[in-house]
């Protein structure tokens, strides 16, 4: 094996990650795109900002409450989820040192 070769493997593995964790962003702000333009507008795909339809001030407020609404509900939930699995962790803890102790 030639000297160096851990090294540009470890940089391709890198790229390959880097890649992967990019189309996870774009992903991530598709329904936060929808919910500003609507989805028939969306459906259409745009090669960047400048092409999107210009919104008139109401489309973007209501878009805005859209989005607003969205992430308030998909934030509750996850903070519910969180602090479920927080107080089963703490609730079986106690189950077992209760056992433990007696």
């Amino acid at each position: 094996m030639a000297s160096g070769a851990g090294f540009i493997m470890d940089a391709i593995n890198t790229l390959m990650r880097n890649r992967m964790n990019s189309s996870n962003r774009k992903s991530k702000y598709t329904k936060l795109k929808e919910l500003y333009i609507g989805e028939e507008q969306s459906e259409t795909s745009y090669a960047n900002f400048s092409q999107l339809p210009k919104l008139s001030p109401e489309e973007l407020i209501a878009g805005r409450k859209r989005a607003k609404a969205y992430y308030l509900k998909r934030n509750r939930r996850i903070w519910f989820q969180i602090t479920a699995v927080f107080l089963g962790v703490i609730i079986l803890v106690a189950v077992v040192f209760w056992n433990l102790l007696n």
